[in-house]
C-alpha cells in the first residue's frame, strides 16, 4: 500500500468571532492536507454588533447570526456541537461533556469567557442573552425593576436595546461603577449617551459597584439594596478556568498569555484569540472588530503552522471607530477623542453590518453534506479495534424473566453526517425503533462495523457514541466485528425481550380512540435538504437530537396511561403506516392536517420539493390534502416516534405524562368507524391546494433565498 498522507488534525474550539473569520479565509481556498474540527455549544454564532438590533427587533435571527454548519462545510471542516471540560497537553486532547476525548495536532481557542457575577443571570456567552431574556418573561410587571450590572459599551447599550424592546412592561436601571457609563468615550459622547438613557427611562446608579444578588434584591457597595427581579451581570469576563489547570500560561484572569500572532507563550500549538486571550504587550479592547482582526491573522498563521511555514505577526492597523447603538435609527460614534451622533451614523453601521453577515453566507450551491472520513493512517488492526472496544461503557446482558419472549431486528445504518459520536446514537435509536412488535424492550445487541481507511479517533467516537446509547437503554453490547468498506456504516442486531402480558394488538382498537405521535415528523426532508446545503444549523441540531431520541421512555408511559395499542413510524412514513396499522381492523382514521408535529424547517423546505429517497413510493396511501401535509405525510422516518391509540377519557392524561416526560407529544386525530364509501383516512378538513408540488431546479433557484442563504 502507498503511505498515507499526513494530515493535520486542527481543532478550534468555540465560534467567536475571530474563528468565524478564520473560516470564512480558509474557505477560500481549502487545505487538503489538514481535517479541521469546530467545536461549539450552538449551530449558530450571533454577531455580538447586531445583538442590540435583534433584542430591539430591528433584525431577525437568521440576519444576526451565523449558520456554522454552512460555514465549515465551505471551508472543508466539520461541525460537532459538544462542550469541552478540560485539556490536556500532554496527549493533545480535548475533554468534552459526555463524549470521548478528541485530539489534535493544533489547538486554536476562541470561547469568550465567564462572566464575573456572584449570582442572576450572566450576559456571557452572548448567544444565550435572547434565551436569559425569553426566561425573564414571566417575571415582567410595570413595577418590577430589571438591573444591568456594568456601564461599559456592552452594558449600555443592553440596558437601551431592553428599554425599547420592554418598553412599559418592566423598569430597568443600570448599576455603575464610574462616575457615568461608558467612561473612556469623549465628554460629548458620554453626554449624549447620558441624555439617551434617560429619554429610555434608564435608571442609572452611578459610583456604585454590585455586590450580590439574593433573587429579590441587589445588594450594592453604599450598602443600600435595590429590589430586582432579575440580574443581567455585563461587567466584564474571565477566562474558562480548564485554560490554566491544563497547564497554558494564562494572565491573572486566567486568559492565555500569546504573542501578537496568537500563538501561545508556552505551548507553541496552541493559538487563542478573543475575550479568552491576552495578547503581550498590547492593551487590545474586547470587542468584536478587534476579534475579527485576529480571525485574518489566525486564518494565514494556522494554514502556515500546518504547511511547515514560520509563523508571522500581523501587520499593525490603526484603531477603529467606536460605535453604539442607541436605538430607534440612531447611533454615536467617536475616534481620537471627536464624537458625533446623525441618522448617517446608524445606516452606515446596519450597511456595514449587514456587509459583514453576507460575507459569512457561502453560496448556493453548497458543498454536498459527506462524512470527514480524512485518510490519516493504513487500515486499523483489529487489536486497535479489540483496545477500542475494552474502553467502552457497556453493560452485562440482563437475566431473561420467566417466561419472556425474545425476538430480533436487524438494521443498517450508512453514515450520512460529520459527527461520528452521533451517527452511533443515531444508529441505535434507529435500531430500537425497528423492534418487530411493541411492548418489547431491548435487551441484546451485536454490531458489525464497516470500517474504511479513517481516523481511529473517529472510529472511537462513533462507538462510544453507540455504546453509551445501549447503556442507556439497559442493552448489553455483546459483540463488535469489523468488515472492509469504502463508507463508515453500522449493522446492529438487537434481541428485544417481551414480557408475559404485554402483547398489544391492534385488533383492540375502537372508533373514537384518540391517535398520539410522540415525534415531529419530516426528518427525513431535513436530511435531503441537508444533503444539498439547504437545511439551517438550527433545523439540523433540531432533527439531530430528534433521532437520538430513543422510544424507551414514550413506551413506559403509553403502557402505563393505558394505550391500547402502539407502532413505530419507518420508511412508509405516518400515511402509509397507520394505514397498515388499521388494515387488520376494519377501522379508518381521521387525521387534523393542522395538528401535525413538524420537525423545525420541515415545512419551508417542504414548500421547496425537499424530499428524502422513497417518498414518492409513499404518495399512493395519502388521501387528498396539499403539498406540505403531503410531504409530511409521506416522508419516510429513521428513528421515528410511536403512534399510539388511547380511549378518549386517558387521552389527556397521557398527553402531559408524555410531555412531561421530555418527549414532544401531539394528538393528530381519532379512529373512525369503517365505512364502504369511506377511505382509510381521511383529513378533517380539504387541505388540497391547486399548487402542483415544486420540482428541481426551478424550486431552489426561486426560493432559496427564504432558507437564509
Amino acid at each position: 500500500m502507498p503511505a498515507a498522507r499526513k494530515v493535520t488534525e486542527l481543532v478550534l474550539l468555540g465560534a467567536g468571532h475571530a474563528h468565524v473569520e478564520a473560516l470564512r479565509r480558509l474557505a477560500r481556498t481549502p487545505m487538503k492536507n489538514a481535517a479541521i474540527t469546530l467545536i461549539c455549544r450552538e449551530p449558530h454564532s450571533v454577531y455580538a454588533p447586531m445583538l442590540p438590533g435583534l433584542i430591539r427587533g430591528d433584525y431577525d435571527f437568521d440576519a444576526a447570526h451565523v449558520d456554522l454548519r454552512a460555514l465549515t462545510r465551505a471551508a472543508g471542516a466539520r461541525l460537532l456541537l459538544a462542550s469541552a471540560e478540560g485539556l490536556d497537553l500532554v496527549g493533545r486532547t480535548i475533554h468534552l461533556a459526555g463524549r470521548p476525548p478528541l485530539p489534535f495536532d493544533l489547538l486554536s481557542v476562541n470561547i469568550g469567557g465567564v462572566a464575573r457575577q456572584p449570582s442572576g443571570s450572566p450576559v456571557q456567552p452572548i448567544g444565550q442573552v435572547l434565551a436569559r431574556i425569553a426566561e425573564m418573561e414571566p417575571l415582567l410587571h410595570p413595577d418590577a425593576r430589571l438591573a444591568i450590572v456594568g456601564a461599559g459599551l456592552g452594558g449600555t447599550e443592553l440596558a437601551l436595546a431592553l428599554a425599547d424592546r420592554l418598553a412599559g412592561q418592566i423598569r430597568i436601571a443600570l448599576i455603575c461603577a464610574d462616575p457615568a457609563p461608558v467612561p473612556d468615550a469623549p465628554d460629548r459622547a458620554r453626554a449624549i449617551i447620558r441624555d439617551a438613557l434617560v429619554d429610555a427611562r434608564v435608571e442609572i446608579l452611578s459610583g456604585v459597584r454590585a455586590l450580590a444578588y439574593d433573587n429579590t434584591r441587589l445588594a450594592l457597595s453604599d450598602g443600600s439594596r435595590l429590589d430586582a427581579v432579575a440580574v443581567l451581570w455585563a461587567n466584564g469576563v474571565a477566562a474558562a478556568p480548564f485554560l490554566a489547570e491544563a497547564g497554558l500560561g494564562c494572565d491573572p484572569t486566567g486568559a492565555v498569555q500569546v504573542d501578537a500572532s496568537h500563538r501561545s507563550l508556552t505551548h507553541p500549538f496552541v493559538f487563542a484569540a478573543g475575550d479568552c486571550a491576552a495578547v503581550t504587550g498590547q492593551a487590545r479592547p474586547k470587542s468584536a472588530l478587534w476579534s475579527i482582526r485576529a480571525g485574518v491573522s489566525l486564518a494565514a498563521n494556522l494554514r502556515r503552522a500546518i504547511t511547515g511555514k514560520s509563523i508571522r505577526p500581523p501587520r499593525v492597523l490603526p484603531t477603529p471607530p467606536t460605535i453604539l447603538g442607541l436605538g430607534r435609527d440612531r447611533a454615536i460614534g467617536w475616534y481620537q477623542g471627536h464624537a458625533i451622533t446623525a441618522p448617517s451614523v446608524w445606516r452606515w453601521k446596519d450597511r456595514m453590518d449587514r456587509r459583514h453577515m453576507a460575507l459569512l453566507a457561502p453560496p448556493l450551491p453548497a458543498i454536498a453534506a459527506v462524512p470527514s472520513w480524512q485518510p490519516a493512517m493504513p487500515r486499523q488492526a483489529i487489536a486497535t479495534l479489540a483496545d477500542i472496544q475494552a474502553r467502552l461503557p457497556v453493560l452485562p446482558p440482563a437475566p431473561v424473566p420467566h417466561g419472556a419472549g425474545i425476538t430480533q431486528a436487524v438494521h443498517h445504518a450508512a453514515c450520512l453526517i460529520d459527527d461520528p459520536f452521533v451517527f452511533g446514537q443515531i444508529a441505535v435509536a434507529a435500531a430500537f425503533a425497528a423492534a418487530p412488535s411493541p411492548g418489547t424492550r431491548p435487551w441484546t445487541a451485536t454490531a458489525s462495523l464497516t470500517w474504511p481507511d479513517g481516523r481511529a479517533a473517529d472510529i472511537t467516537a462513533m462507538l462510544h457514541g453507540l455504546a453509551q446509547a445501549l447503556a442507556g437503554e439497559g442493552c448489553a453490547l455483546t459483540a463488535l466485528t469489523p468488515s472492509p468498506g469504502n463508507a463508515l456504516s453500522i449493522t446492529l442486531a438487537v434481541s428485544f425481550l417481551r414480557e408475559p402480558g404485554q402483547t398489544l394488538a391492534p385488533a383492540d382498537l375502537r372508533a373514537d380512540d384518540v391517535l398520539i405521535l410522540t415525534q415531529p415528523l419530516g426528518s427525513g426532508i431535513v436530511l435531503a435538504a441537508d444533503r444539498r446545503g439547504l437545511a439551517k444549523s438550527r433545523w439540523l441540531a433540531a432533527t439531530l437530537a430528534a433521532l437520538r431520541r430513543t422510544n424507551g421512555k414514550a413506551a413506559a408511559v403509553l403502557r402505563r396511561q393505558g394505550a391500547i395499542c402502539w407502532t413505530t413510524l419507518g420508511q412508509r412514513g405516518l400515511a402509509g403506516d397507520l394505514a397498515q396499522f388499521l388494515a387488520p381492523t376494519g377501522l379508518s382514521a381521521q387525521l387534523d392536517p393542522d395538528a401535525l408535529p413538524a420537525l423545525p424547517g420541515a415545512r419551508q423546505l417542504a414548500s421547496l420539493g425537499m424530499a428524502e429517497h422513497g417518498a414518492a413510493d409513499n404518495l399512493a396511501d395519502l388521501p387528498p390534502c396539499d403539498p406540505i401535509t403531503a410531504s409530511l405525510l409521506a416522508d419516510p422516518q429513521t428513528s421515528a416516534g410511536l403512534l399510539a391509540a388511547l380511549p378518549p377519557s386517558h387521552a389527556d392524561a397521557c398527553l402531559a405524562a408524555l410531555r412531561a416526560a421530555g418527549q414532544p407529544a401531539t394528538i393528530i386525530g381519532h379512529v373512525l368507524p369503517r365505512a364502504p364509501s369511506r377511505p382509510v383516512l381521511q383529513l378533517a378538513r380539504d387541505a388540497m391546494e391547486d399548487e402542483p408540488f415544486p420540482t428541481e431546479p426551478e424550486a431552489f433557484a426561486a426560493a432559496a433565498s427564504e432558507v437564509g442563504h
